[in-house]
């Protein structure tokens, strides 16, 4: 196809199990002006000749088989394959509503919008349920805000439709040293750069929470991928964030370190030796008193002090632990 009005993105590793329930939802789409890529990442079971049937079956199919690099390198090899003018990432073991690409094409286009982020369904194996992600405000100072720092909003690479000349324009790529979070990673640098975002208040996307045993990002995550994870995301996000808004980068740094904090990830000596040079950064932050006084206290080399105090005051109080106030001028 030349120049598609959107471009599919699956990124396939041990999905035989899922891949034709994803398939045939997006060959099932009400939207035909579509290619998609199929990303085999040296899959070793029949994913990678799944992906060859369906190509065999339909023009706008096109695959990739590589050796297995992870997903980061998946995904960007479609994107640097991509002819598409918007880009949409689906995973293969999630599915999506017949009208998911004309509705979120419809805004773009509607809208010239270089991204246009939906609603979503978590599906559990009991339970379906609908995670609504209207914004205050459409703004990307603010989305970023809602995204990393009060967690209002949720953007998955499956939820997001992406203008593909933002990845070239701002040369945004996919780290290929992240195995896991290299979607917000990704994120996060485009509402670092992108001018016009739109919303549209439906749900289309089905990301499956229990299905896929062999899934990095849906698993439960230990102590030491928690901070890995976090260190990645961190490292390579951090200029980018500051340039943007040194508020938001003390803001979202000060809830992540509250996060390991109320987790009791770290001991009082990791605490200070990773935070202590930071602690001028908890103090800027603009979050709420709570936050600032744990981080601080525990950056300074106090946080089983600390974390005594915290465990008194959440007896008395009950709150929610994973409640962060973010303050707005």
């Amino acid at each position: 196809m030349i120049n598609p009005g959107i471009t599919v993105i699956v990124a396939v590793y041990k999905a035989e199990a899922y891949l034709y329930r994803c398939m045939e939802s997006l060959l099932g789409q009400t939207f035909r002006d579509f290619e998609i890529l199929l990303v085999d990442d040296g899959s070793p079971d029949r994913s990678g000749r799944i992906c060859d049937e369906y190509a065999k079956q339909d023009g706008r199919i096109r695959i990739f088989h590589k050796e297995h690099e992870g997903v980061s390198s998946a995904r960007q090899c479609a994107i640097d394959n991509a002819l598409g003018e918007y880009t949409i990432h689906v995973d293969p073991d999630d599915w999506v509503e017949p009208e998911m690409l004309e509705k979120l094409y419809e805004k773009a286009k509607e809208e010239d919008a270089d991204m246009v982020f939906c609603d979503f369904y978590m599906e559990y194996e009991n339970k379906t349920v609908c995670k609504h992600q209207k914004p205050i405000s459409l703004a990307p100072f603010k989305i970023l805000s809602d995204f990393i720092i009060t967690n209002r909003i949720k953007l998955l690479l499956g939820n997001q439709l992406i203008r593909l000349a933002c990845y070239r324009n701002y040369r945004i790529i996919f780290p290929e040293d992240m195995a896991q979070a290299e979607d917000d990673c990704v994120t996060i640098q485009f509402l670092c750069r992108i001018k016009k975002i739109s919303y549209l208040p439906k749900a289309f996307y089905h990301y499956d929470r229990y299905s896929n045993p062999n899934s990095l990002t849906k698993r439960k995550k230990g102590k030491d991928i928690i901070i890995s994870v976090w260190d990645n995301l961190h490292n390579h996000c951090k200029d980018d964030l500051y340039r943007t808004s040194p508020r938001i980068y003390n803001a979202w740094l000060t809830v992540t370190a509250y996060d390991y904090f109320i987790k009791n990830l770290l001991t009082a000596s990791e605490w200070q030796e990773k935070y202590r040079s930071k602690a001028v950064n908890f103090l800027r932050a603009r979050v709420s008193l709570k936050i600032k006084f744990f981080t601080v206290l525990s950056a300074l080399g106090y946080k089983d002090i600390a974390y005594r105090i915290y465990l008194r005051l959440k007896r008395i109080t009950k709150r929610d632990e994973n409640s962060y106030t973010f303050i707005r001028k």
